[in-house]
Parts: structure tokens; C-alpha cells; sequence
């Protein structure tokens, strides 16, 4: 296994604690949460730069982007389910994944490569954000 496969099943195994910690609803657990999450955001920037060129496997490449979705989205269901994030912001957010989805399996059926990448990482980049500004003020709410 490549470091970069560890990188990204370390994000997913993060989930739970930070579920687990943030259910606690203390602040000191906040913290805890608010500090797994930033080391789950550096190694998914030390899992894309240093090993993006060198990922040729077709795990990686699945793995990486499913890490993320896993994390973002599970935190985001758990503010959802909390009650401090809009329930329909996060449908719109997975009707949007799964059409993207659908438009690329498609599209690579045809031969057609879209750039996905840079939208799909600004997006990420500005769902973490988001997750932090939850994280952080959760308990100012």
C-alpha cells in the first residue's frame, strides 16, 4: 500500500472520533474535534501535492476523492441531523455530487474528459472552510 492510500483511509477512519467527540457537546471535545479535523485537512494537502503526480494507481485515484466526500459529507449529516446546518442545503449539495457523477461516468463513456479536478477541489476547499466555521462556533450557537 502507497502512503497516499494511508493518507486517505486515515481522513475516513477520522469520521468517527470526530463525530464521536463533537456528540460529546462539551467544548473541550469541540477542540479535540476542531484539531482531528485540521490534521484530516493537512494530510489531505499532503496526500494531493507531494503525490499527485505520482499516483497511477486506480485505487488512489478513487480513494483519494472518496475520502473527502466521506468526511465532508458525514459531518455535514451530522450538523444536519444536530440541527445547525439547513437539511436542503445538504440535499442540494449530494444532488449535485451525484449528478456530476452521473455527467462524468457518461461523459467517459463517450471519451469526453472534463477538468473536473480544479472545481471539484475549490468546492471541497470551501466545504472544509465551512465544516471549520461549524466546528468552531458550535458551541456559540
Amino acid at each position: 500500500m502507497y502512503l497516499a492510500n494511508a493518507i486517505s483511509i486515515f481522513r475516513i477512519l477520522t469520521l468517527p472520533f470526530i463525530v464521536y467527540l463533537l456528540s460529546l457537546e462539551t467544548s473541550q471535545a469541540s477542540f479535540w474535534a476542531l484539531v482531528i479535523f485540521g490534521f484530516a485537512i493537512f494530510s489531505d494537502l499532503l496526500d494531493n501535492y507531494p503525490f499527485k503526480n505520482k499516483r497511477k494507481e486506480k485505487i488512489g485515484s478513487f480513494l483519494d476523492p472518496l475520502a473527502d466526500k466521506i468526511l465532508v459529507v458525514g459531518l455535514l449529516f451530522f450538523f444536519v441531523e444536530e440541527g445547525t446546518f439547513p437539511a436542503i442545503i445538504f440535499l442540494l449539495l449530494i444532488l449535485r455530487d451525484l449528478c456530476a457523477a452521473i455527467i462524468r461516468f457518461l461523459s467517459s463513456r463517450e471519451d469526453i474528459i472534463f477538468p473536473s479536478r480544479q472545481v471539484y477541489a475549490l468546492t471541497f476547499t470551501i466545504s472544509q472552510f465551512t465544516l471549520l466555521f461549524f466546528l468552531l462556533t458550535r458551541d456559540l450557537l
